[in-house]
């Protein structure tokens, strides 16, 4: 290693050049200045580093950068980036939007596929102690008496314990009741029926659909748990679902009730038999 130090150190030693400064005219003062290779090289790597680093600073950290680096089509870095970004953004909403799609297409082909027929097959007389007992069954003949529902329509029950904390109210776009419950509490089958849905939905959350007679349709929204699937035939007062806070529109742990018939929302409060 010495060895090669001392080879070095006379290589650079004799690699020495004289430059001659001639002014301009005759008579000036002639003085010649003598550098060597080592001290030349120095200047020229600290100058080049230099002039890099500068460059470098300049292209990257400043808004050179965007008329350096041009894209083909003349975007720049930060149109480029905000893009792809954009693009992001969009493929999650088709994603979102295809998925919707097919929940809609599921809910839409079990709604089709409901058999109506086996729905009216129903014996109430027959499946009366096992919906409820005997005197939901005399409340309920007693009320067809008076004429307050018809002789054909199911009678509904209240589809949880809970306590009402909004109403009805179809100009504000509420087409249902909620009830204030704990998560995991159970939801009870309103009436007798098949489960047309069961499944998720983006601002619903867990979602249960069940048909009737007489085109009746109830829907239990923001559960946590779904206990029955489609087609399976269910009781009233059977325990379907949970209660929960699924759903990008719920506020909180609840249960949002709906019913409707043929179509149209129609307010829980006059059908149930107890509010």
């Amino acid at each position: 290693m010495t060895k090669l130090f001392k080879f070095l150190k006379e290589f650079w030693a004799r690699n020495r050049f004289s430059v001659m400064i001639v002014p301009r005219g005759s008579g000036g003062f002639i003085r010649p200045h003598s550098f060597s290779m080592l001290a030349v090289s120095s200047v020229l790597v600290v100058y080049t580093a230099l002039i890099l680093l500068v460059t470098y600073f300049l292209i990257v950290k400043t808004p050179v950068k965007d008329y350096v680096f041009v894209d083909p089509l003349g975007f720049t870095r930060d149109e480029i980036k905000e893009i792809t970004t954009l693009n992001s953004r969009v493929n999650s909403l088709v994603k979102e939007v295809d998925e919707l799609k097919q929940i809609n297409q599921n809910l839409r082909n079990a709604i089709l596929r409901a058999d109506s027929n086996a729905l009216r097959s129903v014996d109430y007389n027959d499946l009366r102690k096992k919906t409820g007992g005997n005197l939901l069954y005399i409340v309920t003949h007693l009320l067809r008496s008076a004429g307050f529902i018809a002789a054909d329509d199911p009678a509904f029950r209240r589809p949880s314990d809970g306590i009402t904390t909004d109403e009805f109210k179809s100009e504000s776009g509420h087409f249902g009741m909620d009830f204030s419950v704990k998560e995991g509490t159970p939801v009870f089958a309103s009436a007798n029926g098949y489960v047309v849905f069961s499944g998720y939905t983006v601002d619903d959350g867990y979602m249960i659909i069940l048909a009737h007679r007489n085109n009746f349709i109830t829907v239990y929204k923001h559960c946590s748990v779904l206990i029955k699937r489609p087609r399976d035939k269910v009781y009233q007062g059977e325990v379907i679902a949970l209660s929960g806070n699924s759903g990008r529109l719920s506020y909180g742990p609840h249960l949002h009730f709906e019913l409707w018939k043929d179509g149209s929302a129609q307010d829980p409060r006059h059908y149930l038999l107890t509010n």
